[in-house]
């Protein structure tokens, strides 16, 4: 086995469980976010740039949410400070783009 096949092995036994674990954080996320607002329905959750902070998709727009679920970022703009690059908005743009009908129907465009 090559030294590069090795490495690439690796990486991915020591990336494999923390995958497991931001699923297992955005599963009880949902749950708990989903428990506590039964109308909004999540439609994406993901880990954001920002470590212990996840992005959620639902109802049309982005939140950010705690790993414990606990706190709520609702109406954020997150903002790459070297670049001035929006990444709610360029997000939001194309989880809209992904789920057409995720916005209820007060909030979409006509």
């Amino acid at each position: 086995m090559s030294l590069s096949n090795k490495l690439i092995i690796c990486a991915l036994l020591t990336i494999a469980p923390m995958l497991a674990m931001a699923d297992d954080d955005a599963e009880r996320i949902k749950a708990q976010f989903e428990a506590i607002y039964p109308a909004m329905k999540i439609q994406s959750i993901l880990p954001s740039p920002i470590a212990g902070l996840y992005e959620v998709f639902t109802n049309g727009n982005i939140l950010y949410i705690d790993k414990s679920g606990k706190y709520v970022l609702a109406g954020a703009t997150l903002v790459e400070d070297t670049t001035q690059r929006n990444l709610t908005e360029e997000r939001l743009n194309e989880l809209n783009a992904k789920y057409p009908n995720a916005a209820p129907e007060s909030n979409a465009t006509k």
